[in-house]
């Protein structure tokens, strides 16, 4: 996805923000369907478990936010950031002044 590259320019292979964001997402995702927990057969310790790695995701997708606040991003950054917060794309004609 180009959206993913722009986002990795300065990282290299490792997570980006709205990666973490997204995958804190899914993890809640699943231990919230009860027919997921109930195919895994997940025990209460299995699901705190999971629960804690959504969090950790959490807190790094809101640690590399922070670190952009006040930054001017790129727009492949900020297409990234908007894509996982579920913030419609803009129309780039009329962001460039030409829609």
């Amino acid at each position: 996805m180009a959206v993913q590259a722009a986002a990795r320019r300065w990282g290299g292979d490792q997570v980006t923000g709205p990666e973490h964001y997204r995958e804190a997402e899914q993890l809640l995702a699943y231990i919230e369907d009860g027919a997921y927990r109930d195919r895994m057969h997940l025990s209460e310790a299995a699901e705190h478990s999971i629960a804690a790695r959504a969090q950790v995701h959490a807190t790094l997708a809101l640690a590399a936010a922070t670190a952009l606040a006040g930054e001017r991003l790129p727009f492949g950054d900020f297409a990234a950031w908007n894509e996982v917060a579920g913030v419609p794309a803009p129309n780039t004609k009329a962001v460039n002044g030409r829609g």
